[in-house]
């Protein structure tokens, strides 16, 4: 009889009636208590055949997907709430700070980065300069391409698997998965020949550029049409579409509508040959990216890849339960540190040449540690290596926190420019 009644009980969890009166509830659980020894009450097997003594098996196996969906999803708001508020508060902190010292005329090189070369050995230290003297010149145009090419390797790759989950419903998902190889294409041409780099990979950037707005856009729709739409915000955010991931793959493309407009590394360091490099444009602002001096604008493109990549982070680790704390929240407190960091460099400086580059240094050493924990999780899935393409596709996001490391790095290069006139 206990058996029958602890079935009708599972029945109804199981079957969703959540609804079920509580006063039903406690009389079943005191018969079962009544009619079963203390350590057979807890939860009842019901694929395990019966025993002897009429009483059923008590080792159930739940599965762990079941078990995460049936978590209480009231910590998500919180989290979301918390990493806002820090992110506000992190800037209104550092503008406020910034602005009450009087504003000083300082030197073109970056002090935190100066700092670091002048401790390297002679050689290394000249070599640094010429770098630091070419980004800030804007003559990177080669180095700057290879790095959107090969970051729209890896974000192509992160489009395919996740896409591959959805199994392709629509065809509008396969034009991601096409530009990125595009733009990897174009990027490479463009390392090669400044030409291409102005008539190739310009125009394939401002499609991906297109194509990543419109993701952004299905993907709010793909949101809305989950049970319950947008009035359950929480939950159809973390299980629907990655609302964010559309974005952040237009990084990429940002970086090659940039490399676009600068010059090569072998050309004049006279600034007035910038407009040679750029002649089909006419605009002031092509021909300060040509000279580097493009320094608020790459500091807020920084703001708004953080937000997006951590945002990522949020709700892909949320999925997980936050199963190693420490190490899955750090991307939530370093993401507001380089928002609040590169939305200061913007109206001040100072803030450009201390506070950014720190915080651009700390979000790409986490972001290689989260790689390496990214990768060890996809080799500790079943069958580990023996089944790289699988674990790959349905194990955590593997090139993930290596676009959060992008976030950092875009900070880190808008350190090392030049103001803007």
């Amino acid at each position: 009889m206990a058996s029958l009644q602890s079935f009708r009980l599972l029945t109804k969890l199981f079957a969703g009636r959540q609804h079920t009166d509580d006063a039903e509830l406690a009389v079943s659980a005191g018969r079962l208590a009544a009619a079963a020894p203390a350590d057979d009450v807890a939860t009842t097997d019901l694929s395990q055949p019966a025993r002897a003594d009429g009483s059923a098996s008590t080792n159930v196996a739940v599965h762990p997907t079941e078990a995460a969906q049936h978590q209480p999803d009231s910590r998500s708001p919180i989290v979301t709430l918390a990493y806002v508020a820090a992110g506000i508060v992190v800037t209104s902190g550092l503008r406020s700070l910034l602005r009450s010292r009087p504003a000083a005329s300082p030197p073109v090189t970056t002090d935190a980065i100066q700092a670091v070369t002048d401790r390297l050995p002679q050689p290394l230290a000249h070599d640094a300069k010429v770098v630091e003297q070419h980004l800030q010149d804007g003559r990177f145009q080669r180095t700057l391409s290879l790095v959107a090419g090969t970051s729209s390797l890896m974000a192509g790759a992160e489009v395919a698997y996740e896409h591959y989950r959805g199994s392709y419903g629509q065809r509008v998902m396969w034009t991601p998965v096409v530009l990125s190889a595009a733009l990897s294409a174009a990027g490479l041409a463009g390392a090669v020949s400044p030409t291409a780099a102005r008539r190739v990979l310009r125009p394939v950037s401002i499609l991906t550029l297109v194509d990543s707005a419109v993701g952004f856009g299905f993907h709010i729709r793909g949101i809305a049409r989950k049970p319950g739409g947008w009035r359950l915000p929480v939950t159809n955010v973390v299980m629907g579409p990655p609302i964010f991931a559309p974005l952040l793959f237009g990084v990429s493309a940002y970086l090659g509508l940039i490399a676009s407009y600068l010059r090569p590394e072998e050309s004049s360091d006279n600034a007035n040959s910038a407009p040679a490099a750029g002649n089909d444009s006419t605009t002031s602002e092509p021909v300060e990216i040509a000279t580097g001096r493009f320094q608020k604008h790459l500091a807020a493109a920084t703001v708004a890849a953080a937000f997006f990549s951590g945002f990522e982070a949020l709700y892909s680790h949320y999925k997980n339960g936050f199963r190693y704390r420490i190490a899955q929240s750090s991307p939530l407190v370093i993401a507001p540190i380089l928002m609040g960091a590169a939305a200061a460099s913007i109206p001040s400086h100072r803030a450009a040449r201390t506070l950014l580059p720190a915080a651009s240094l700390l979000a790409v050493a986490d972001g290689g540690v989260g790689f390496y924990y990214h990768a060890r999780g996809v080799t500790r899935m079943p069958g580990g290596m023996k089944n790289p393409i699988y674990n790959i596709i349905y194990g955590p996001p593997i090139f993930a926190p290596l676009l959060f490391a992008a976030s950092g790095g875009l900070g880190l290069l808008a350190s090392l420019m030049r103001r803007e006139r």
